[in-house]
């Protein structure tokens, strides 16, 4: 048996023979012997060549092979690297005359751009192969498309520019490295441009061209259609589907795309497909029912078409709601859906008492026995089943669900309970959607103080510095009056009407008023006017509105015109309308004062003129008159669809009749003064 150890002696010694010893042991004859033997192994430097070279063949050596070698390398080296730079763009354009290419420019007149932020090269894109062209119109390199954020970072670039064609360009010539790049495109055409044809087409489309999709595509695509403000259509649906199938047959759907898909097809026109995709379940691995799985089920459920198949396919589908994927935002989900779909009149309302920590007095005590007493058609789970020990503590987000629930049922009383009580409990908790939803309850409702309680929620809040006096809440408070000009207790007795219109003058004076410089006063503004005349045309055929009153109210009128508030040059088409019954609203004012200014028919005429009733009312019909006219030259312009010409004359004719009235100056004689100094003004100008 022959046992061979080598051991290797470098002695570093350039261009001299490396000796490598051996130690050989063997065994013969049962004694063991030692023997030594060496090989040669050469290695020499370029320097030691070329000196054997001359000494053998006396001929000098420029390179050796070696030499030849590293150089043929480094020049490889530096040829690949310089094909992944582009071109100058003076050597672009010159590459661009090389290929004859000049007629995919656009002539501008000037040298053209070829650089990344131009749109003048697209066409260059798919009429050349030199890749270094195109790296010069698209501004990246090669050594950048290897980087998979760099080019993500390019694509959003050019899709900030509005250069979709370079974006996608750049996304496909990737390739692979342009996953995330294609997944931006998609971003962008599902959620800034809201149009699930084009996410879908470049879904598909980038399979084509060599992108792959990575592990977000399908929840990047399935997201951005459940985010479609516009329901998707059945054509979609079905692709969305089918792919949401392949996805499991391939056994390559995970709980977030499961989730993500019933998202989508939750927001398709035709709903079946998501009932399709939640009973197909059971046939896909990892996934489970989770919290948001039950969230878009119970959403898509709500918009189930018949009564009859909502109750049967909740009480199926509810049982699939377990103490593994029970929480807060699926519970408000619940409560929602029953919002939407009120099959048992109030379920929403004891659904709220069965899971939340309730105490709204007896009222609500008293609502909830009596709702609970009759039979219902909805099988709400009970909370040992869902594994709730305690009850949740309410929120926000429930009371003002709670509120618009009392609304859709009509239990005015009931909602604003509830609000006074939480106000009593946690003021802390009401907000803006919570307090205009009060003033609603109390308009609705047959409370009768509900004016002195909206009057003073309102001040409430504004002493609280709340900020929740918006337009919205000045609108609520105008249909509190308006709806208290129709009830006797405010149009039978002149004393509680006078009330009514005083709160009503300080309520606009205060919150939807303008202050004009020329009066030095606050007035009513124009918008204002929409409302007081829908007040003051429930007034007008009742016995509490004397004309002691309706002169209040045309002061306020008077100070409006004379303010310039009912100018039309501020008037656009769209206001053609509300002005036109601005307008004829003040007409019928100005005709009901002038009939009460009208003269007995038992009194001379020479009595008559003297009477200050008399030229009062003949300036109010003058005023009348010139109303009038312009109501006509509204609805003209209004039909034909044009745009008002002031008339200027017209116009301070009407503010100086108004002035007149308003500061009791009638005249002695039928002469028309103020069209006199009309005339005269016209003429200095």
């Amino acid at each position: 048996m022959i046992i061979n150890l080598a051991l290797n002696i470098n002695y570093n010694l350039v261009g001299s023979m490396i000796p490598m010893n051996l130690l050989r042991l063997s065994t013969s004859g049962g004694a063991l012997r030692r023997s030594f033997h060496s090989s040669e192994i050469l290695s020499r430097s370029s320097l030691k060549i070329k000196l054997g070279q001359l000494s053998k063949r006396d001929v000098l050596l420029k390179k050796t092979a070696n030499d030849l070698k590293r150089i043929r390398e480094r020049n490889y080296i530096k040829t690949k690297r310089k094909l992944k730079t582009a071109y100058s763009k003076q050597l672009a354009l010159n590459k661009v005359k090389q290929y004859k290419l000049e007629s995919a420019l656009k002539d501008s007149g000037e040298v053209p751009n070829l650089g990344p932020t131009s749109d003048d090269n697209l066409q260059l894109l798919t009429k050349t192969n030199d890749k270094r062209l195109i790296y010069t119109v698209l501004g990246t390199t090669g050594e950048q498309l290897r980087d998979s954020v760099l080019v993500n970072n390019d694509v959003s670039k050019f899709i900030r520019r509005g250069q979709l064609e370079k974006a996608l360009f750049l996304a496909r010539f990737a390739r692979h490295k342009g996953s995330a790049a294609m997944n931006t495109i998609m971003k962008y055409y599902l959620i800034d441009q809201q149009s699930p044809k084009s996410g879908f087409h470049i879904y598909n489309w980038r399979k084509k061209v060599d992108v792959p999709l990575n592990e977000y595509s399908n929840t990047i695509l399935f997201s951005g259609l459940a985010s479609q403000q516009n329901r998707l259509s059945k054509t979609i649906g079905q692709k969305l589907y089918n792919v949401v199938d392949k996805l499991i047959m391939d056994e390559r759907l995970n709980q977030t795309e499961f989730n993500a898909a019933l998202g989508a097809l939750c927001n398709c026109e035709d709903i079946s497909y998501v009932f399709k995709v939640f009973q197909r379940k059971s046939s896909i691995k990892n996934v489970r029912y989770d919290s948001i799985s039950m969230l878009w089920i119970l959403r898509a459920l709500s918009r189930v078409k018949t009564d009859t198949l909502f109750t049967e396919m909740f009480n199926e589908l509810v049982p699939y709601i377990s103490k593994r994927n029970i929480d807060e935002k699926l519970l408000f989900e619940l409560l929602r859906t029953l919002h939407k779909r009120d099959i048992d009149q109030l379920s929403m309302v004891i659904a709220v008492d069965k899971y939340y920590d309730t105490n709204f007095g007896q009222l609500w005590g008293k609502t909830i026995k009596n709702a609970s007493s009759k039979p219902r058609k909805l099988k709400l789970p009970e909370r040992e089943t869902l594994g709730i020990e305690k009850k949740f503590h309410l929120n926000n987000h429930i009371i003002g669900l709670l509120l618009n629930d009392t609304v859709k049922t009509k239990s005015y009383e009931l909602g604003i309970s509830v609000y006074e009580g939480i106000k009593k409990s946690n003021p802390k908790m009401i907000d803006i959607d919570m307090f205009h939803t009060y003033l609603d309850l109390l308009t609705k409702s047959r409370t009768p103080d509900y004016l002195d309680k909206q009057t003073m929620a309102l001040k409430e809040a504004k002493d609280n510095g709340k900020k929740f006096v918006s337009v919205y809440t000045i609108g609520l408070m105008y249909k509190g009056f308006i709806k208290a000009a129709t009830k006797a207790r405010w149009n039978a007795d002149p004393i509680n009407t006078s009330e009514l219109l005083k709160r009503c003058q300080n309520f606009v004076l205060e919150y939807d008023g303008k202050y004009s410089k020329q009066l030095g006063c606050q007035i009513y503004s124009r918008k204002s006017w929409l409302y007081m005349f829908q007040l003051v045309h429930n007034l007008n055929m009742k016995t509490g509105f004397t004309l002691e009153l309706k002169e209040i109210v045309l002061d306020q009128l008077l100070k409006s015109l004379r303010a310039g508030e009912f100018d039309t040059s501020i008037i656009t088409t769209h206001d053609y309308t509300s002005e036109i019954y601005i307008q004829l609203e003040a007409v019928r004012l100005l005709n009901s004062i002038s009939e009460e200014l009208k003269a007995p028919e038992d009194v001379s005429v020479a009595t008559v003129k003297k009477n200050e009733n008399f030229l009062r009312r003949r300036l109010l019909l003058r005023l009348k008159a010139k109303l009038i006219n312009r109501v006509k030259e509204l609805q003209i312009i209004k039909d034909e669809n044009k745009p008002f010409e002031l008339d200027e004359e017209e116009a301070w004719a009407i503010q100086q009749i108004a002035t007149r009235i308003l500061e009791r100056r009638y005249g002695n004689d039928s002469s028309d003064d103020y069209l006199n100094l009309a005339n005269k003004v016209k003429s200095v100008n």
